[in-house]
C-alpha cells in the first residue's frame, strides 16, 4: 500500500468507509497474487517440458551414436533443416515441415515412416512448397 493511500486511509473516520477502503485494497492485492501465481506455475511448468524434451534428445542422441546411426544421419537432418529455414514459408507451411522434420528426427533412420516423411519433404522442396500445403488442407 502507497504512503498516500495508507494516509487516505487514516484520514477516513468512517469505520465502515476504512473497512471497506481496505477490502478493496487486499481483494486487488489478492487478485494480483493469484494472476502472479499462474504465470508463474505456467513458466515453470514450460520450463519443465522444455528441460524434459532436451534431457530426451540428449538420450536419444547418445542411443543413435551408440547404435552407429548419428552421424550419417545428423548430416541429412542438418541439410533438411537448413532448407526448412531458407525456403520463404507461410507460417503454416513452416509449422507443418518443421513438425514433419521433428517426427523425422526422432525415428530410425531405417525406419518406412522415416523415408516417407524425407520424400514428402524433397518434394515439398521440389515444388512451391507454400502451394503444396495449402493444396493438402
Amino acid at each position: 500500500m502507497s504512503i498516500e493511500d495508507k494516509q487516505k486511509n487514516l484520514e477516513i473516520f468512517d469505520i465502515n468507509k476504512k473497512i471497506q477502503n481496505l477490502l478493496n485494497f487486499f481483494s486487488k492485492e489478492l487478485n494480483f497474487s493469484a494472476l502472479e501465481k499462474k504465470i508463474k506455475n505456467r513458466v515453470k511448468r514450460q520450463m519443465e517440458k522444455t528441460q524434459r524434451e532436451y534431457y530426451l534428445n540428449e538420450q536419444m542422441k547418445a542411443i543413435q551414436k551408440e547404435l552407429g546411426d548419428g552421424e550419417d544421419g545428423s548430416n541429412e537432418y542438418s541439410e533438411i533443416e537448413k532448407k526448412i529455414n531458407e525456403v520463404k514459408l507461410s507460417k503454416e507451411a513452416k509449422d507443418k515441415a518443421l513438425n514433419e522434420f521433428k517426427k523425422l528426427k526422432s525415428m530410425s533412420p531405417m525406419s518406412a515412416e522415416a523415408s516417407v516423411i524425407r520424400n514428402y519433404l524433397r518434394v515439398a522442396f521440389r515444388y512451391s512448397l507454400g502451394e503444396l500445403f495449402k493444396r493438402s488442407y
